[in-house]
């Protein structure tokens, strides 16, 4: 999702940045991946350290004299879709962004004051959803953590689940034993010389 960047798990050494090619991008560079055939092509990151990176993505240094780096972000995220479509309309086997789409953008520039209003409105407004993805992508990793180290109980027998398995088995047995006794079918094959006793009871059964 379109975020910033406040750490990164690999790092570079100053002086492999200056023995390559690669560029050390300032702070407030907005970064936006040009690949990937899931969600992650058209997505933006806004750093906020100092960074390299690859060719997957394209690095756009904002004028600070005409473009806040955070209105520029929220534009790109307006434009997520459309620029999925473009990239995937190209009749290309992979569906890329590259730098020529993006510079042929037209971008809405109000002045900086009216900048720092939007960004103002769209964080205050969108704060109660960022809250809850976070809470709940919080949740989800520690479920996968407590399933990990569940595993691992497991397998290392810390945790006995001989216990459980044998009280699952009498549940299980129980639920049959439910099933047969509050069972609403009549059985077809019992004798009855009424035929009208037959029908109520089937009946009465719905």
């Amino acid at each position: 999702l379109d975020s910033e960047i406040h750490r990164a798990e690999e790092s570079i050494t100053p002086e492999a940045v200056n023995a390559s090619s690669l560029t050390l991008l300032p702070v407030n560079t907005l970064l936006v991946a040009m690949y990937g055939q899931g969600q992650t092509r058209g997505r933006t990151g806004l750093l906020k350290i100092e960074a390299t990176v690859n060719q997957a993505c394209l690095a756009i240094l904002p004028n600070p004299a005409r473009a806040l780096p955070e209105y520029l972000q929220l534009w790109f995220v307006s434009q997520y879709s459309l620029l999925r479509y473009i990239s995937e309309a190209r009749n290309s086997t992979q569906p890329n962004l590259n730098a020529e789409i993006i510079k042929s953008q037209k971008l809405v520039m109000p002045p900086l004051v009216e900048q720092e209003l939007i960004i103002k409105v769209v964080r205050s407004d969108t704060e109660t959803v960022a809250t809850a993805i976070e809470r709940a992508n919080l949740e989800v990793e520690l479920l996968h953590e407590y399933r990990t180290r569940l595993i691992a109980d497991v397998v290392t027998g810390k945790l006995d689940v001989r216990a459980v398995s044998a009280n699952l088995a009498d549940e299980l047995k129980d639920v049959d034993a439910l099933d047969e006794t509050d069972s609403p079918l009549v059985d077809a094959s019992a004798e009855t010389d009424n035929p009208d006793v037959l029908v109520k009871e089937i009946e009465g059964s719905h």
